[in-house]
């Protein structure tokens, strides 16, 4: 009983970690999901088999970020890819948002956040780092605010559920072996 206790305590309180396993990329797929009241947090990251500019040119076609994440309905952005430009995105499963740029370093991250109500956001952080020859993505997304209990299971569920299928289809089209999709 002791055991189920503590098995349930890690999954709901302290999060989980679940590497998963891709056969159509080297290597794997790492992912992570934690939270507490006030911030949940999920994380996937992997390794790519391509240069930094490639990343940063599939990131920065912000209208064609659906022919990577397919729970995107469609995006744009109102002016170039920097710091405090706004765009619109709206998601196969729910309401058309706003979203602010934030930390754009070109070839390196950016962030994009939305409001929730009540002073709650969502962040999506997108970062790369070649250490050698690897080239590592991840892309982290955070919920804080005071209604994170309840945006983390209305939103973050279903974020955490697609971000694996996202990050490998940005690596098979980064590394040319997805054909883009009508565009």
């Amino acid at each position: 009983m002791l055991k189920i206790f503590f098995l349930i305590f890690n999954f709901f309180i302290i999060g989980v970690t679940m590497p998963v396993a891709m056969d159509e990329i080297e290597g794997s797929i790492n992912f992570k999901t934690e939270h507490n009241s006030f911030l949940w947090r999920t994380e996937c990251s992997v390794e790519i088999n391509c240069g930094q500019d490639r990343i940063w040119q599939l990131w920065t076609d912000v209208e064609n970020w659906r022919q990577w994440d397919h729970d995107v309905e469609y995006s744009s952005l109102e002016g170039s890819f920097r710091d405090d430009e706004k765009g619109i995105l709206k998601p196969t499963q729910g309401p058309r948002s706003e979203f602010t740029m934030l930390d754009v370093k070109e070839q390196e991250c950016f962030t994009t956040r939305s409001s929730l109500p009540l002073c709650t956001s969502m962040d999506f952080i997108h970062q790369m780092e070649r250490v050698g020859t690897k080239l590592t993505v991840k892309h982290i997304v955070i919920i804080s605010g005071a209604l994170t209990p309840l945006f983390s299971r209305v939103i973050g569920k279903g974020v955490a559920r697609g971000l694996p299928s996202a990050m490998t289809r940005l690596a098979l089209l980064a590394e040319g072996r997805l054909p883009p999709q009508n565009k």
